[in-house]
């Protein structure tokens, strides 16, 4: 039976954590540790936790220390990992629906290679989009062809072999785009890419604010990353930016 680290990210939640955390303890598959990585909070998230603690079926730990940015959490939460899979579910969003663990563990021993990274759709929650369904994979006919439009499935939406994760942790020297670099440092390496074909988390694009105010610095780092990663296909794409006039 497969064991899943599912790591939370908080800091100041105390509005939003009992939620996420009733999310996860709502799973019906069993094997789970659950790793809280808070940055030091000084409202009542952590009397909240504790409180959830007590109650809980499942192997909570928590920690409570200063960090460097949510990677840098991010970071410290798989350095603690025991599972055998590691999924984000950072304050604030939430697992589709309570099976979601179980069907992906059932697809999982179903693999010849369970070395792999796993992963679904994301479901966009507080959003003014239409349909709020996000299909990486319909998306793209390739993992390359998203990776060089600068995408990849929600961190929330992916479920990898920890292995890859203690291989290449988030490089905290991107600010925004470390999941991204992960993402296309594994696809680099050859690692096995997965479509699971079903939604696996609510994601609150509340939390995007952010980066939308920061567009041009993701801009840059997501350059920054191809340009390492993918030279010749970087340089490429400024070529037909430049003759199409575009920026």
């Amino acid at each position: 039976m497969i064991k899943y680290t599912v790591i939370t990210v908080c800091k100041n939640a105390e509005k939003t954590i009992g939620k996420t955390i009733q999310n996860i303890e709502e799973q019906t598959y069993k094997n789970i540790e659950y790793i809280i990585c808070d940055g030091k909070s000084t409202d009542d998230t952590l009397k909240i936790i504790d409180e959830c603690k007590q109650k809980s079926k499942f192997d909570i730990q928590v920690f409570s220390e200063k960090d460097f940015g949510i990677y840098n959490a991010m970071n410290r939460g798989i350095a603690r990992a025991s599972g055998d899979y590691i999924i984000f579910m950072n304050v604030g969003d939430s697992f589709y629906d309570n099976k979601v663990l179980e069907k992906v563990a059932y697809i999982i021993e179903k693999q010849k290679n369970k070395d792999a990274i796993y992963y679904g759709s994301t479901c966009l929650i507080n959003s003014q989009i239409h349909n709020p369904v996000i299909d990486f994979g319909k998306r793209y006919s390739s993992v390359i062809q998203g990776i060089l439009n600068g995408d990849m499935p929600c961190h929330q939406s992916f479920i990898s072999a920890t292995h890859y994760l203690r291989e290449h942790y988030f490089n905290e020297s991107y600010k925004f785009r470390a999941d991204y670099e992960w993402f296309v440092y594994c696809y680099k390496r050859k690692a096995l890419f997965i479509n699971l074909g079903f939604t696996i988390c609510n994601y609150d694009v509340r939390g995007e604010s952010a980066r939308v105010k920061n567009r041009e610095k993701v801009k840059h780092e997501t350059k920054c990353i191809l340009k390492q990663y993918e030279p010749c296909a970087y340089y490429i794409s400024l070529l037909k930016k430049a003759l199409l006039g575009l920026d």
